[in-house]
């Protein structure tokens, strides 16, 4: 939605008056560097411009000609770790929200689509490496398993990867060191129907369906590098310059990350599991990038899509009408679904107080155990005054 103006009057309220007027002073900076790109892009853009047209890599959505409007839907997840005095309050969700449809087509869902977990953990720093794992297989289960035609992740296409290796890697070095995080067991068990997930959704092979990964943040210059680009400005911020309502870019092989993808499998001895990795990070590697401004009212947007998906008229069709219909909302500037289950799920954080008292009414109505009020109180708070510091 449109932001809203800042409110001079309470927004710095908590702050020293002498910190406000430093940092006020010191903003004009923001400026100076945001007139200093524009107009490097001024000097620039119709030189990119005839450049993309010249390699054949700058086309217009309606060169597809007309494609009915897909279905679609957008998937997006959150975690969040509230460290209570002796346990640390764990909570990862995903959702899955229906696009905006047409009515003259069929809606699969009447309400949003979710897997949550929640529960209490000893305290470790590893709780939220391995949280995120999980999340992150609620995230593909249920993008998995959408009806749609067309979705949407949030993040790009290899973020599921990156942060299961982690979690994976932290599991390992506990085991070695004998203290196996109890949340370990839950993201193991869903390990396999992960990993079956995800090489499904990155290998593009089903026709009738299509996983697309819309980063809103990335600083990957694929575009830049590969045509020798002289502004040092990442890819999607010069194309939202460049393009006109209802361009695209692309595809180009999505840049590959400094340290090579890499899943260690649980079992070191499953081979099995180490050669569908194989074909995995294989499958990521020959991800393509498009970048498609559907509409003056939004920055230019960054697909990350299968091969079989950018290099097929039709289903490139399909894909970029999806997206189309589903950014005509103004002041939304991403598909509305992504949207919406980026704003519904990001609640959790703020859910917190509420579920930590939902379990204090259940303990002070359990009659079977008398507790003492003082030990409830401070067992269920946190380590910060106001609400608990999650």
């Amino acid at each position: 939605m449109v932001e809203e103006p800042f409110d001079f009057q309470t927004g710095f309220t908590e702050l020293p008056m002498g910190l406000v007027e430093d940092l006020l002073s010191q903003s004009s900076k923001l400026a100076e560097h945001v007139r200093k790109h524009i107009q490097e892009m001024e000097q620039v853009k119709k030189e990119i411009r005839e450049q993309l047209k010249h390699e054949g890599v700058l086309r217009r959505d309606g060169d597809f000609g007309y494609y009915d409007v897909p279905t679609s839907c957008g998937v997006d997840g959150a975690y969040a770790t509230e460290r209570l005095l002796a346990l640390d309050y764990c909570v990862a969700a995903a959702v899955a929200v229906e696009g905006i449809i047409p009515p003259s087509t069929q809606s699969y869902w009447s309400a949003p689509q979710h897997k949550a977990y929640a529960d209490a953990y000893p305290h470790s720093d590893d709780t939220p490496v391995i949280l995120r794992a999980l999340m992150m297989e609620f995230e593909l289960e249920l993008a998995e398993q959408a009806p749609h035609d067309v979705v949407f992740l949030d993040g790009s296409m290899a973020t599921p990867i990156i942060l299961m290796d982690q979690a994976i890697n932290r599991l390992i070095e506990q085991t070695k060191q004998g203290t196996y995080h109890a949340l370990a067991v839950k993201v193991l068990d869903g390990f396999p129907t992960y990993l079956k997930n995800y090489l499904n959704m990155s290998s593009g092979k089903r026709s009738d369906k299509i996983w697309v990964a819309s980063p809103k943040y990335s600083s990957n210059r694929e575009f830049g590098k590969v045509l020798g680009w002289r502004i040092q400005m990442d890819d999607r911020a010069v194309f939202t310059y460049v393009l006109e309502a209802g361009e695209f870019a692309g595809p180009v092989q999505m840049q590959r990350p400094a340290r090579m993808w890499h899943l260690t499998p649980p079992d070191e001895n499953d081979e099995v599991t180490k050669q569908q990795i194989e074909k995995l990070i294989n499958q990521l590697t020959s991800l393509q990038v498009l970048y498609y401004r559907p509409t003056a009212m939004v920055p230019a947007m960054r697909l990350e899509v299968p091969a079989p998906v950018a290099t097929n008229d039709t289903r490139l069709a399909m894909l970029l009408q999806a997206v189309k219909h589903q950014c005509m909302t103004p002041g939304v500037m991403e598909p509305f679904p992504l949207y919406m289950a980026d704003r519904m799920v990001k609640h959790i954080g703020a859910a917190m107080p509420a579920l930590r008292q939902n379990a204090t009414t259940a303990l002070t109505e359990d009659g079977t155990v008398v507790l003492n009020m003082d030990n409830v109180f401070f067992s269920l708070h946190g380590y910060r005054s106001e609400s608990g510091g999650y």
